[in-house]
């Protein structure tokens, strides 16, 4: 199988990253054993973002510890998120299976982190929350469909590390009553602090989505909009659940799941995939028709997406599990 890796071209032009390169990654590399495989920092990272995602749905209000622990688990996110990359080219062991699991956990990340950054200080508005879901994830999805088109991955100047960097920062602070206090005073008509921060986010979100889209030779495929139709139906439905954690996961799971299949597709040399509309299909239906089921199914939704996730993940391991073992043949 051909090793895709090495003719996907990357543009960093993220505001953190060279800082952090200078101060931290380098000083941090010095410290892994090269032997160490960067598939295991991309999984670490993973456990990081999917265990702070959970906690964040308990009540973080005056829980210091609880606050810290999610920060450190989302900056632990941050760092081996590019860690793992600078491992793979340091021990000449990029592989397509490492691309895999370095996207595939990148597209949850943005989407849990925002929701971990929301349950820590919840917008006054509803309406804000939902809106930054829908931007967050036109990123998301425009990022790796630009990538997908192009083998060009673009990153803009306010891309993960900028975002995830402030929403460590922010709940770190909202730990502090006299902070959280101000976060959710009326500063400009019926916005606060909050709103205003996460809908100033948004708006530059939702910029260089349609950067992405500018950027794509061949313009975005019916398969695309249908997915992003399907996507927003779902992220709004779901928002409406009784049961936040299981609302949340839903939503992130259901854009991690096409973004899996098309980077799938990419590094196996496949054809774009269509996206599956079950799920958004059913929530419509079961809401225009005003039906209970609707947020009763649910906790099934989940696990049916949770089930397709992991099968992606599976799959792709199985064809490219000679890669796993890779290591730098010069330790």
């Amino acid at each position: 199988m051909k090793n895709i890796v090495t003719d996907i071209h990357t543009t960093n032009q993220t505001l953190l990253t060279p800082f952090l390169q200078r101060y931290i990654y380098n000083w941090l590399l010095d410290l892994i054993p090269k032997a160490l495989p960067a598939n295991y920092i991309t999984l670490t990272s993973l456990v990081a973002i999917g265990t702070g995602f959970i906690l964040s749905h308990q009540s973080l209000h005056q829980n210091t510890w609880l606050s810290l622990l999610i920060a450190s688990l989302l900056f632990l996110y941050l760092l081996c998120d590019d860690l793992d990359g600078l491992q793979a080219r340091r021990t000449h062991t990029q592989s397509s299976l490492g691309e895999f699991l370095d996207h595939y956990s990148d597209s949850l990340c943005l989407g849990a982190s925002s929701f971990i950054l929301l349950n820590a200080i919840p917008p006054s508005i509803p309406y804000v929350l939902l809106a930054h879901l829908i931007g967050v994830y036109l990123l998301i999805t425009t990022t790796f469909y630009s990538q997908y088109q192009t083998k060009h991955l673009q990153l803009h100047e306010i891309s993960a590390p900028e975002a995830l960097f402030l929403y460590t920062l922010l709940i770190l602070l909202s730990s502090n009553d006299a902070i959280f206090g101000f976060l959710h005073t009326k500063l400009v008509g019926i916005f606060t602090p909050t709103d205003l921060f996460i809908s100033l986010l948004t708006v530059v979100y939702v910029y260089y989505a349609f950067k992405n889209i500018l950027s794509c030779p061949q313009g975005l495929s019916g398969k695309f909009y249908s997915y992003l139709l399907g996507g927003i139906v779902t992220t709004v439905l779901a928002f409406q659940a009784s049961v936040p954690l299981v609302g949340n996961a839903l939503i992130v799971l259901y854009h991690g799941v096409y973004i899996g299949h098309l980077i799938t597709s990419k590094v196996t040399e496949k054809k774009e995939p269509f996206p599956i509309l079950i799920i958004p299909i059913y929530l419509f239906v079961q809401y225009v028709s005003g039906s209970k089921w609707m947020l009763e199914a649910l906790p099934i939704l989940l696990g049916i997406q949770l089930t397709v996730y992991l099968y992606t993940f599976v799959r792709v391991f199985q064809q490219f599990r000679h890669e796993w073992k890779w290591y730098n043949r010069m330790v």
